[in-house]
């Protein structure tokens, strides 16, 4: 049964986090978490590492992007709590911290061709990787992207499947058993999923069990994300479980 304790995590814990390793060396290499024992081993990225919320750091954010130029007050803290809640259910984890938009100047274009390279080479690490999340958020305004579960507003989380490559059907199934089983628990936080054909794969050709999630907006708050990342950390452990 998933369990529905919320675990909060203000910014500066996570940053302590960040700073201490966990989850990262300091170079942004991905490293693997401290677990009790599991079978399957997840790797989180975000490919889109500056995507940020409303209440990071707005001098320095571009509104018109949902964009940060702060290189740590981005989603990425979102994937790294979803890590630490992982490894807290006895999943093994990996995270990469790399930052994408700084190794190509600044520009969002060709993102994909660098994050390529950190899923196989967590992929060739560990072949025992059974999951691949890209961490992302939406550009969907506050109203749709936000739901109260326990009475505390929670960022809706949503799948993107690319289908520009031969199995894209199993990443799809993928994503529904995800869906299926965050809907039963938690109705209301499934915010759906979104089917495209993408310029480039998304790497989900590289996994079948690989999907880019959105948790969020970027009017969502960091809080309302973790709220988020936490039930999707019951989600995945139970998937995980049942795989």
């Amino acid at each position: 049964m998933i369990g529905s304790k919320f675990k909060f995590l203000s910014i500066m814990m996570i940053m302590l986090l960040l700073a201490g390793g966990y989850g990262f060396d300091m170079q942004g290499k991905a490293i693997s978490q401290k677990t009790k024992s599991s079978n399957e081993s997840v790797f989180i990225y975000s490919t889109h590492n500056r995507e940020t919320y409303s209440s990071s750091n707005l001098t320095e954010k571009q509104p018109q992007l949902g964009a940060t130029l702060d290189a740590q007050d981005n989603v990425t803290l979102v994937g790294a709590y979803l890590a630490a809640a992982l490894g807290e259910k006895g999943i093994n984890v990996a995270q990469s911290k790399e930052d994408y938009y700084d190794m190509n100047n600044g520009s969002y274009a060709g993102l994909y061709d660098l994050s390529r390279k950190s899923v196989k080479d967590a992929l060739k690490k560990n072949p025992e990787v059974s999951m691949v999340f890209d961490i992302q958020n939406t550009s969907r305004p506050k109203e749709q992207t936000t739901v109260k579960i326990n009475e505390k507003n929670t960022a809706k989380i949503y799948f993107v499947v690319d289908q520009s490559h031969p199995n894209w059907k199993m990443n799809l199934d993928f994503a529904k058993r995800l869906s299926k089983t965050l809907e039963n628990h938690y109705p209301g936080v499934f915010g759906g999923i979104t089917e495209k054909k993408a310029i480039k794969s998304w790497n989900q050709d590289l996994s079948p069990q690989s999907v880019l999630v959105q948790v969020g907006g970027k009017e969502n708050t960091f809080v309302e994300a973790y709220r988020a990342a936490d039930l999707l950390a019951d989600v995945i452990a139970d998937v995980a479980k049942n795989n």
